[in-house]
C-alpha cells in the first residue's frame, strides 16, 4: 500500500521536527566533555534523518495525491 502525498508530507514534517530536536540536544551534549560519544551518535542519527527526508522528498515528487 502506497502512502498518499499528504501522508508523505506529514511524515517528512515529523522527521524534520525530530531532526531539530536532536540537533538541539546534540548541541547541549557538545557543551559537556563527558557527552562527546552521545553527541557523535546523535550526529549519525541526524545524517540518517537527512537521508530519509531526501528519500521522502523524492517520493513526494512522484506521489499520487
Amino acid at each position: 500500500m502506497s502512502l498518499t502525498s499528504q501522508e508523505l508530507q506529514d511524515a517528512r514534517s515529523k522527521l524534520r521536527d525530530a531532526r531539530e530536536i536532536i540537533t538541539e540536544v546534540k548541541t547541549v551534549f557538545l557543551g559537556e566533555r563527558t557527552r562527546f560519544e552521545g553527541a557523535r551518535m546523535l550526529n549519525e542519527i541526524t545524517h540518517l534523518l537527512d537521508d530519509e527526508i531526501a528519500a521522502l522528498d523524492k517520493e513526494i515528487g512522484s506521489a499520487k495525491p
